[in-house]
């Protein structure tokens, strides 16, 4: 309690409380014109990506629909690629299995192959989705594929 009273009266501790405050208000409108444009370009490529997921999912529903069976394609790659990341999973898990070593190459080695068989099974789950997505378009008679965006919606005009 002395030491802040004894903080309180001296003029060092105001000067430094004073140039801190003026520095940190000097700076804050860098660090937001910079998080703001970080935040921007961020979104601006998560659409772009999006963009460009939408557009493979409609190539891929383009592609079955000119196959009698087109729909059971799509689910059969689906079912595997789930099945191939779940594969992977499993094995990345045996990685995980303390091995009675006290090696650190060991160790890191069996980091190393976790970390690229996660990598692989999160790749599959993500073809997988995109198959998922694919299946759930060509189920709703490929609204996505076949609209016309020019066309009006009978069922939304009077």
């Amino acid at each position: 309690m002395d030491q802040i009273t004894d903080n309180l009266t001296s003029i060092e501790w105001w000067l430094s409380s004073i140039f801190l405050g003026v520095l940190l208000n000097v700076f804050s409108s860098f660090i937001k014109d910079f998080i703001d444009k970080t935040y921007r370009n961020a979104s601006q490529r998560l659409s772009r990506r999006s963009e460009k997921e939408r557009a493979k999912i409609i190539q891929i529903v383009k592609e079955a629909i000119e196959y009698p069976n087109g729909l059971s394609v799509l689910t059969y790659q689906a079912n595997r690629y789930m099945l191939l990341a779940v594969l992977f999973g499993v094995i990345s898990l045996s990685f995980t299995i303390p091995l009675f070593r006290d090696d650190l190459l060991i160790y890191i080695s069996s980091f190393v192959l976790w970390l690229i068989t996660m990598c692989i099974c999160i790749i599959y789950l993500q073809k997988s989705h995109r198959y998922d997505l694919a299946v759930k378009v060509f189920i709703d008679n490929y609204s996505i594929v076949l609209k016309d965006p020019t066309e009006s919606d009978s069922e939304y005009t009077e």
